[in-house]
């Protein structure tokens, strides 16, 4: 192994896996998903690297894109954005959770909703659980 592979979205410039093989003629055959690029580096380069920002930042610099318009979320038929992604739906990714979609959204988190395109947060001091049944009966004379 002499050389690695930064798979990336063409797109936006997120690196979205590092191929390592056994022989470097692998690389070539490597199959790439729609929407998918492939940067080749010296494999000293990749060893040399401490954590995954740095492989983002190594690859930013070689394609001269910072991924930018990949963050979404998670919205559930019920409207509820439950989780934060970085995605490329160009890429064929899609929303892990069941009957649920991604969307595109720079600012949403869980707990949040997204009704029409419109981003609902509530406070902490809202609430949007139903009332107890509990606290609304009649409490006993003392």
């Amino acid at each position: 192994m002499s050389h690695v592979g930064f798979v990336h979205s063409a797109r936006t410039g997120r690196l979205r896996s590092i191929v390592i093989t056994d022989n470097d003629s692998e690389l070539n055959g490597h199959r790439l998903a729609n929407g998918e690029a492939m940067l080749v580096i010296d494999a000293s380069v990749y060893v040399g690297l401490p954590d995954i920002n740095t492989a983002q930042s190594l690859l930013s610099g070689a394609i001269g894109k910072v991924p930018s318009g990949d963050r979404y979320v998670s919205v559930d038929s019920g409207n509820n954005v439950l989780a934060i992604h970085f995605a490329d739906p160009f890429c064929g990714d899609v929303s892990p959770y069941r009957n649920s979609s991604l969307v595109p959204s720079d600012d949403a988190r869980p707990g949040d909703l997204f009704i029409a395109g419109t981003l609902l947060r509530f406070s902490p001091a809202i609430s949007r659980k139903r009332p107890s049944r509990q606290r609304n009966r009649p409490q006993p004379f003392r």
